[in-house]
């Protein structure tokens, strides 16, 4: 039996139809933040969010700045790292002695918060520097006059008379 247009015709809108129907799917699903549905898993995946550029960075930031007890804030130099400095500037003193060297743990942890503090501290200050000649990013010569301005006996002077 030969088609007839009026079948060709159907067979046309019945196309477009589904294609329709597709489309608003796909619509709806980038709406809720959905994927297209996982044949492995059976079920639909949640679309990865994507932040603006800097975004990200500044929610970190604000992460980083929150206040709260000692547990809450995290460290910015890792453990192992800062464990192994240590390590390495015990074998150099005791290497003289001939001592063995043993370092608890939770030294090291308050030695690790205090380390950051007073980084945190000079790069506040070589900040404030970087501001004060107009430019927004620290320079070497801003840390080291930071530095400088910590080490300067004339606080120590100031502070003994009063």
């Amino acid at each position: 039996m030969a088609r007839t247009k009026e079948a060709s015709n159907r067979d046309k809108k019945e196309k477009k139809d589904r294609i329709q129907k597709l489309a608003a799917k796909k619509r709806l699903a980038s709406k809720k933040g959905l994927k297209k549905p996982d044949a492995r898993v059976g079920g639909i995946i949640r679309k990865k969010r994507r932040y603006r550029p800097g975004t990200r960075a500044l929610m970190e930031m604000r992460q980083l700045q929150k206040g709260g007890t000692k547990k809450q804030r995290r460290c910015l130099i890792p453990a192992a790292t800062f464990r192994r400095i240590v390590e390495g500037i015990t074998d150099e003193m005791t290497g003289a002695l001939g001592r063995d060297k043993r370092v608890s743990s939770r030294f090291l942890q308050g030695l690790r918060e205090e380390t950051e503090a007073e980084l945190r501290h000079q790069m506040e200050i070589a900040f404030k520097i970087a501001i004060h000649s107009k430019r927004k990013s620290v320079d070497k010569p801003d840390v080291e006059l930071a530095l400088q301005l910590s080490e300067s006996p004339s606080t120590h002077i100031y502070n003994e008379r009063t």
